[in-house]
């Protein structure tokens, strides 16, 4: 079995997405490229890729299990379905930087338009935040490590079908209500002094596959 394969997501709306921009909370070293990705269960494609994700795991615990002589302990997949909510949520992630030295080099995504089939110039992709719907093509990495095996969701590529404006602070979003009779301010003209922290972390070759 191939160690790397490829798929594409349906389309589905973004959480908490670092595409544009490498997320440096929890890896210092040039950070993640990451989002989440929900999409309905109903859409087309998604039960095939679910499939997809399935039998490539266990095709590798088995490879694994076969050159080691035991069965390795299994990594969660990268994905969890809401029977309720009628959607599965996709987990995308990969390092910015691989390699050490000489052979370190950058994993880029290439970004394309709903409408294009080739990518948009890296100086002019927008901000992608979350509530935009895309859809992503993967790498699947399957992994071992100390005994324990997994498979990964790489970003390859994003098609930006709906960008969302991104999320704006307001009184209600820190907690405040409204207050009859006290200081008012008209800020018909005025901007907001300040930004949610959300809206920062909420940003985070033609392919054939869109």
């Amino acid at each position: 079995m191939a160690k790397y394969q490829r798929a594409t997501t349906p389309k589905g709306v973004a959480q908490y997405p670092w595409l544009t921009k490498a997320d440096t909370k929890f890896n210092t070293d040039g950070g993640d490229y990451k989002t989440n990705l929900v999409v309905s269960l109903e859409a087309k494609g998604v039960s095939e890729l679910i499939e997809k994700i399935e039998t490539v795991f266990d095709e590798h615990v088995a490879a694994v299990k076969a050159a080691k002589g035991k069965k390795p302990r299994r990594e969660e997949l990268p994905f969890e379905v809401d029977e309720d909510e009628g959607t599965v949520t996709f987990k995308i992630k990969k390092k910015r930087f691989v390699g050490q030295g000489e052979k370190r080099f950058e994993k880029k995504i290439a970004f394309f338009s709903a409408g294009s089939k080739k990518p948009i110039p890296p100086a002019k992709v927008p901000a992608i935040y979350a509530g935009s719907e895309l859809a992503i093509a993967l790498e699947l990495l399957t992994w071992e490590n100390q005994g324990k095996v997994g498979v990964r969701l790489e970003p390859l590529a994003v098609q930006i079908i709906q960008l969302s404006a991104g999320r704006t602070a307001d009184a209600e979003s820190y907690g405040f209500g409204e207050e009859a009779g006290g200081y008012a301010f008209d800020d018909s003209e005025d901007e907001a002094p300040f930004d949610s922290d959300a809206d920062a972390e909420d940003e985070g070759e033609e392919l054939d596959d869109f």
